[in-house]
């Protein structure tokens, strides 16, 4: 038996009862984990918002003519071959944007093959996401250079 500093016995329950009750907390810390209850917000953390809400809005701001294009075209690396645009940044990470945005019909696909282009056909890799749609799903995809032994 526990004792306590007056020298009275601590029931044994209750150091049951307390020891039950973290062990509690802690499946159900690991449970919501496991079924992604804080991959939301922790991933959200991790986007600098406010960076993005300047840039965003600069690309509407009407002294800057001709930059409107880039809200849609220009791309804002949010990992490793994770990029997003303008567009889905104001609805996916609810950023504040002042001005009228452009229609950015089409415009993941724009920046898929500008990443084709700047890494090469055959070194770009089609799994690279755009707005959460893999570059292959838009129909860009690598070309084989004819050379390719599987390796």
């Amino acid at each position: 038996m526990v004792m306590d500093k007056r020298g009275a016995a601590v029931s044994d329950y209750l150091t049951y009862i307390i020891v039950a009750a973290v062990v509690i907390f802690i499946v159900l810390v690991f449970a919501t984990d496991a079924f992604g209850y804080f991959s939301s917000t922790v991933g959200k953390a991790n986007i600098d918002t406010t960076a993005m809400s300047v840039k965003c809005n600069a690309y509407l701001d009407s002294s800057f003519t001709g930059l409107a294009s880039g809200y849609c075209t220009d791309r804002i690396e949010i990992g490793t071959d994770k990029y997003v645009n303008c567009e889905y940044v104001k609805s996916a990470y609810g950023i504040a944007i002042t001005g009228t945005a452009p229609d950015c019909t089409g415009s993941e696909k724009k920046i898929c093959n500008k990443l084709k282009d700047e890494a090469g056909a055959s070194k770009f890799k089609d799994t690279v996401e755009v707005n959460g749609k893999t570059c292959a799903s838009l129909g860009v995809v690598k070309e084989s250079t004819g050379d390719d032994t599987g390796k």
